[in-house]
């Protein structure tokens, strides 16, 4: 039973005239009675009862006629949703964030979701190494990341979204505070926080190597686990810290980010999903994306 054979019946159902009811369809009779007929015979009882002058329903075809308009818009609506599952229309897209995206993120998400009314956005914050273990994994479709930081790892594409300048961070009653612009070599007597390794390897050894370049080993005095903890560290006098200027959209109103004027000072922040995952809201979202930065650019 398909929703033309349910169409068909309510037609002849309505018009209780085959003839009539076959105009209405724009079908040659011969085919609309052989619709009726083929249903009859799936259904196992006939629906209407035929003389030469009149057409009648049955008491099966009174049951059918009662719920056939229900049964198509069920099956008409799930076909929709059917359709617009597979063109990404509805569905749910799980976001991983770091902090690397707020300054653009909430224009997105409120752009993405007036334009998609049926996704569900879910949105949870990682460290970052449990973001990539997230993505890997399928526990989140897209998150947001250092480029360093995933560039290596197989199952993970990447698109870059932009490339921001590395900042050094200081508390607002720091020397340096003022500050509009520095360099690296100007930073050699100081002691630093910065994330751990443990949770940043190859952003870790960026920044040390950079530095080493510059004619100093950086003194470390303090590793983080959590940009929150970084962000006390530095405020307590614990030390100076090195992140991605836009990360001052995430941090306390007390400390200062001050560029970092070093040429090869940068680093790439990027979105990341598992090249397995197919869930077709993730072009959507990409696709937002880049009108978002393109207007923020």
């Amino acid at each position: 039973m398909d929703t033309r054979q349910l169409q068909s019946f309510l037609a002849v159902a309505h018009y209780l005239n085959f003839t009539e009811a076959a105009k209405h369809l724009f079908l040659a009779q011969s085919s609309l009675s052989r619709q009726i007929a083929e249903l009859e015979k799936e259904l196992g009882a006939p629906l209407f009862i035929r003389t030469n002058r009149t057409v009648t329903l049955t008491s099966a075809g009174n049951l059918l006629r009662k719920e056939a308009d229900a049964l198509i818009s069920k099956i008409d609506g799930l076909i929709t949703q059917i359709h617009q599952l597979q063109e990404g229309l509805t569905g749910d897209l799980k976001i991983g964030c770091l902090g690397v995206e707020k300054y653009f993120f909430p224009e997105l998400i409120k752009n993405f979701s007036e334009k998609h009314l049926h996704i569900q956005l879910h949105i949870d914050w990682f460290s970052l190494k449990k973001l990539n273990q997230a993505l890997e994994a399928g526990h989140i479709d897209v998150g947001f990341s250092l480029e360093s930081e995933v560039q290596n790892i197989p199952n993970l594409l990447s698109k870059t979204l932009y490339t921001d300048r590395l900042a050094v961070v200081v508390p607002c009653d720091h020397p340096l505070a003022s500050t509009t612009s520095i360099s690296l070599s100007e930073l050699a007597e100081e002691s630093f926080v910065i994330m751990s390794r443990n949770e940043v390897p190859n952003s870790f050894d960026f920044i040390t190597k950079l530095c080493i370049q510059k004619g100093f080993f950086m003194k470390i005095t303090k590793e983080a686990a959590s940009l929150e903890t970084l962000f006390l560290l530095v405020e307590l006098g614990m030390g100076l810290s090195i992140l991605s200027y836009k990360m001052q959209a995430n941090s306390h109103s007390n400390l200062r980010f001050i560029p970092i004027s070093d040429k090869d000072a940068l680093i790439s922040i990027v979105i990341s999903w598992n090249k397995d995952n197919t869930n077709p809201i993730i072009p959507l979202l990409l696709q937002e994306l880049d009108t978002i930065l393109s207007n923020l650019s």
